[in-house]
């Protein structure tokens, strides 16, 4: 399975990839009658999304989903008042295919939709390259800096720093020899009471 393309989070003046995820309420294009499709290895999923903190509340900035080509070209899709700008391909196939069903990744950018999500986010910046593997959204401790961030009907409530909690767990891959990564991987979670690096090796 490829990397996959992480949604993102700006906090801070800064963009961190969101790792983790638990609650309900974050953003899918189904919300708005939109079906995703996937048009690449990276995206199984088949959309993406920007959040952003406005006033301690969280909303959606940006969104790249799959939209008819031709629909959009005739001017009959806006999504949030926005006319969506294909960006994978960002050339449109020629006119006779755009009257089908000839479905094309398109962003939605400069907005400001509120996102009712309530639970916790695990998000990275400065992505330890050492620790890349080609596979799925990168673990949360690979990264040099990682928040949590705690949300209740989308107001911020809670930023803590989890940078030292991930320092430890790669200080502690590093001198594991032999030690599986995806035992690694578990030891950070959630749990009911708090959000905690647990199970490292002895």
């Amino acid at each position: 399975m490829t990397a996959q393309i992480p949604d993102t989070i700006r906090i801070e003046e800064r963009v961190f990839c969101i790792a983790r995820t638990q609650g309900e309420g974050l953003f899918h294009p189904q919300s708005i009658g939109i079906t995703p499709v996937s048009f690449s290895t990276a995206c199984w999923r088949g959309f993406e999304c920007a959040y952003g903190i406005e006033d301690d509340r969280l909303v959606l900035r940006k969104l790249v989903v799959p939209i008819s080509a031709g629909q959009v070209k005739l001017g009959r899709v806006e999504i949030f008042g926005k006319l969506p700008k294909p960006v994978r391909p960002k050339h449109l196939p020629p006119d006779e295919k755009l009257f089908g069903i000839g479905m094309t990744m398109h962003e939605i950018s400069d907005i400001s939709v509120p996102i009712q999500f309530t639970g916790r986010l695990l998000v990275g910046q400065d992505l330890d390259t050492s620790l890349y593997v080609h596979i799925g959204l990168q673990s949360a401790y690979k990264y040099r800096q990682v928040r949590e961030l705690i949300f209740d009907s989308g107001t911020l409530t809670t930023i803590l720093d989890r940078s030292a909690d991930a320092e430890i767990i790669r200080a502690t891959l590093i001198s594991t020899s032999g030690e599986a990564e995806d035992h690694i991987d578990r030891s950070l979670k959630f749990t009911t009471k708090d959000l905690e690096f647990t199970g490292l090796p002895a």
